[in-house]
């Protein structure tokens, strides 16, 4: 079907696209780790058949070289995107250089039925070396079947973002770090984890009509089980939270109303 894809969100800003028999993999931390909240979906052993795996900078959570090192044996014709600053330790992962493919920011590439741009990201800062000019961080405009994704990687805004991205045309599927940093905050308290997640929006004729990740089912896309069961939890603490707080404006209320009344009653009776 034209205009349309599946995504799979994979944990953190990982994501799977599907779109016919194209397989796109983009900033999938899979490798066990003692630290994980939650396990991968899905083993890096068991997912093959990916066309593409798209890396958005060199942290473990975004180009996982455990994996990548696994991925590149078990998906041999697959190609590797990632920013070409880092092709020596994408090289030493096992990809083969021909399907090494690192990019810079401004330009773009077509693999297959895709075509991926790429705009520079800041992590805080954009880093860019000053000797190479190439960009550690990137984000990334994917085209597939009619459809334009933009996957923002871990970036956070800066002066010349919002143009260099439009400048590819509108954004049908957008994903945004929820990280609550920019420059400033990072060097008043540069703190490790203080990342905090992801948004998801899905526009229709330029519009935003779907904001939350967890709403993402919209227009043909899945996520794996086990998201459904965070989101029924989220949903109940949530409607618990509103019954506590109503319940409790309740006994504001009725101790306001009471104390007026036995203030009036006492003036009042004052007045007898």
């Amino acid at each position: 079907m034209n205009n349309s894809v599946e995504l799979y969100w994979l944990g953190q800003m990982g994501l799977l696209v599907r779109s016919g028999n194209t397989g796109i993999c983009i900033d999938y931390y899979a490798a066990p780790n003692d630290d994980r909240q939650v396990p991968p979906p899905i083993p890096a052993e068991e997912l093959k058949g990916i066309d593409i795996f798209i890396g958005t900078h060199d942290h473990i959570d975004h180009i996982d070289h455990v994996s990548w090192k696994i991925w590149s044996q078990n998906n041999p014709d697959a190609r590797f995107v990632f920013p070409r600053k880092h092709m020596d330790s994408v090289l030493a992962d096992g990809v083969k250089p021909e399907n090494a493919v690192g990019m810079n920011a401004g330009e773009s590439i077509t693999i297959g039925d895709s075509v991926i741009h790429a705009v520079a990201a800041s992590h805080e800062f954009l880093d860019v070396d000053s000797d190479t000019g190439l960009y550690p961080y990137l984000q990334y405009i994917i085209e597939i079947n009619g459809v334009r994704i933009h996957h923002a990687g871990d970036t956070v805004r800066y002066e010349g973002m919002l143009p260099a991205v439009k400048s590819y045309g509108n954004i049908d599927i957008q994903l945004l770090p929820i990280n609550g940093r920019d420059a400033k905050r990072y060097s008043e308290n540069p703190r490790p984890g203080s990342s905090g997640g992801f948004l998801m929006r899905i526009y229709r004729k330029g519009e935003s009509i779907v904001k939350e990740f967890y709403r993402c089912k919209f227009l043909g896309s899945k996520i794996p089980h086990n998201v459904y069961g965070f989101i029924s939890k989220f949903k109940y603490v949530a409607q618990l939270s509103g019954i506590i707080f109503t319940i409790f404006c309740v006994i504001v209320v009725n101790f306001v109303s009471l104390t007026y009344r036995i203030l009036v009653a006492v003036e009042t009776f004052k007045l007898c």
